[in-house]
């Protein structure tokens, strides 16, 4: 019993990573998607357009950051672990912490590593 139970956490973990993946390719396809949208449709193509690029490649250099130190600025310890992020991204996505300008570490003791993938 405590086997097959370890073997559906193990499980559940590796479907909770491949969620989170799929997750961030799907923002990043549909952000590209509705910029390119946006930017046909309005009159002001120009100006538009370079709006349009800068967002799209902003996107498309976040979404490359994931799982890098590259311009990390916040570390995560969790279960033993240290995670570089961004708090930009951290920002972004909660405002949970608040402000984390002057926060240079986040400790979330006490959690389990595959719950922070959701």
């Amino acid at each position: 019993m405590r086997s097959h139970l370890d073997l559906l956490r193990e499980e559940y973990s590796q479907l909770q990573a491949k969620h989170v993946d799929l997750q961030r390719r799907y923002d990043l396809l549909a952000a590209t998607k509705r910029l390119t949208s946006e930017s046909e449709n309005d009159s002001n193509k120009n100006d538009d357009e370079s709006a349009s690029n800068f967002v799209q490649r902003l996107v498309s250099v976040v979404s490359q950051l994931y799982e890098k130190d590259l311009y990390s600025d916040i570390t995560i310890h969790v279960d033993g672990r240290q995670l570089r992020a961004h708090k930009l991204i951290i920002y972004s996505r909660t405002n949970y912490w608040g402000d984390l300008h002057d926060v240079d570490n986040l400790d979330l003791g006490g959690l389990f590593f595959y719950l922070r993938l959701q």
